[in-house]
């Protein structure tokens, strides 16, 4: 019998010895039989009931172990067991005696398999060279990890309950993955936890937190993905980055230091140009924005290139056909008051394609006064712009009028488009952080009249709305003109014929023309 069977067998001996009389000696045998000479239990945690034959009036019963209990209950003995967590089987002895007599009873509870829980429980590695520690929970000790892999190396650290991983650069052209394996000494079996590398990304979103976007905390942002920062300027900072496509994240920063704007630059592998020679992005890069912008949260469409993100409010632009195309971030706060806008969408009622003396008859009633200084004519494009200066009215500076032009007879023929100068922007915008945002108000009147919002022109400088039964673009611009104190609103109408490119020949025309723009 080994130490501990002997020691609870001179426990339970005196015990009941303490009250023996000479009477007791007197007795009958005593007989002492269990139901079972061993119980086997499962892992979870229970309760088991051993009957126990005997002509004394009680038993005694004890264990060895403190993970059951044995709880003696008149003629018969209950075990109450906990739930056995570690790896592999364990044992235990209850002895029972009668009188003096002791029966050991063998007790088996069936072990847990190698059980494995990672913090975080999905690991997900950067696919940059990168090293990250995970939290372990292993049931069971002296446990070690090892790689499945050549690109994810180990270092086991089980007094800590953590591993190390360090992962290679994923230069493998997608995602991919591998297993990290546990395993404890002893005992045999294994578990293998799947680790993941992301892409070596095309797409990269920026800091886009604009209330809380300091310089030194978007700088720790873009290093800890692998930028490299190319220049620091007063008010912005630029960064090289680990993607082909968009090579290069530039930030802008108001007088106090917050984050006013963001721009990802497309890399020039990743444009060409059109039939105007303008730089473009490529249908497949497009593509791949247009994909990763949905999925980062900017679920909301307002035109073809223009993408918002209820969440965070912040509006994303893809400027396309432009000198340096790039995807612009913006951020769109909630408007803090009410602001006054048209009672109605301010149309010059003469129509597109009439004669210039409709133009002249409207100004004429209208207290519209003819200014020659402000004419310009494009010979090559047969376009010409007349301004009529609107003296009387305290809102409107000016109306003007694009139209055609005959240059061999000097000629000028019909209307093409207007364009309007009135004198209070907060009819259309409200500034924050140096930033012009479209009023609510505005928005609501355009959707009464037709107008849906196309986002902004190519260059950033204008709004577009589109109003398709009446087959009007109307475009709006916050500008301060050469030479005049102060600045305008800008509110230009013209022809819009719907196509795939949603853009007129003349809208295209017009763009090309931008030295007629005063």
């Amino acid at each position: 019998m080994n130490k501990s069977l002997y020691i609870l067998a001179s426990l339970l001996t005196a015990l009941l010895c303490f009250g023996c009389t000479p009477e007791s000696l007197e007795k009958e045998p005593t007989m002492l039989e269990l139901d079972k000479p061993e119980v086997r239990l499962t892992k979870d945690k229970g309760e088991m009931v051993v009957s126990v034959k005997t002509n004394e009036e009680s038993v005694v019963a004890i264990s060895n172990r403190d993970w059951i209990t044995a709880v003696p209950e008149g003629t018969s003995v209950k075990l109450v067991y906990d739930e056995n967590k570690v790896i592999g089987q364990r044992d235990a002895v209850v002895l029972v005696q009668a009188g003096d007599l002791v029966k050991a009873l063998k007790v088996t509870q069936e072990g847990n398999a190698l059980d494995v829980t990672t913090v975080p429980e999905a690991i997900v590695l950067e696919p940059w060279d990168s090293e990250v520690t995970i939290s372990v929970r292993v049931n069971g000790e002296g446990w070690t990890c090892t790689s499945a892999t050549d690109w994810i190396q180990v270092t086991s650290l089980p007094w800590k309950k953590e591993v190390i991983l360090r992962a290679d650069a994923n230069k493998s052209g997608g995602a991919r993955q591998s297993e990290i394996i546990f395993q404890v000494e002893g005992e045999a079996g294994t578990v293998a936890v799947t680790v993941k590398q992301k892409e070596w990304p095309l797409f990269l979103l920026p800091y886009i937190d604009f209330e809380y976007g300091t310089m030194s905390l978007i700088s720790r942002f873009e290093m800890e993905r692998r930028s490299m920062i190319k220049q620091t300027l007063t008010g912005s900072v630029s960064f090289t980055t680990t993607s082909p496509m968009m090579s290069q994240i530039a930030y802008s920063f108001s007088t106090k230091g917050v984050m006013t704007a963001a721009q990802a630059y497309i890399a020039a592998d990743y444009t060409t140009t059109d039939e105007d020679g303008e730089t473009m992005i490529t249908k497949e890069a497009m593509h791949v924005i247009d994909s990763a912008l949905l999925a980062e949260g900017f679920t909301e469409k307002q035109g073809k290139l223009r993408y918002f993100n209820p969440s965070n409010r912040v509006v994303a632009s893809i400027k396309d056909h432009t000198y340096d195309p790039n995807v612009e971030y913006i951020y769109i706060p909630k408007q803090p008051q009410a602001y006054k806008t048209f009672d109605k969408i301010p149309y010059i009622p003469v129509a597109f394609g009439a004669d210039y003396s409709e133009v002249q008859k409207y100004e004429q009633e209208n207290g519209g006064v003819y200014n020659p200084a402000g004419d310009s004519y494009d010979d090559a494009h047969n376009i010409c712009y007349h301004e009529y200066k609107v003296p009387g009215s305290k809102e409107i500076k000016s109306r003007n009028y694009f139209l055609s032009w005959d240059a061999s007879k000097g000629k000028v023929g019909a209307l093409l488009a207007t364009f309007q100068e009135w004198s209070d922007i907060n009819l259309v915008y409200w500034e924050y952080n140096g930033r012009l945002n479209i009023t609510e108000e505005f928005l609501a009147l355009c959707e009464k009249d037709g107008f849906k919002y196309n986002g902004k022109t190519s260059d950033g400088k204008m709004d577009v709305f589109i109003n398709d039964t009446k087959g009007i673009q109307m475009k709006t611009q916050f500008a301060h003109f050469e030479g005049e104190e102060d600045p305008s609103l800008v509110i230009m109408m013209l022809p819009y014929v719907s196509s795939k490119t949603q853009m007129s020949a003349l809208d295209h025309k017009m763009t090309q023309m931008k030295k007629l723009w005063k």
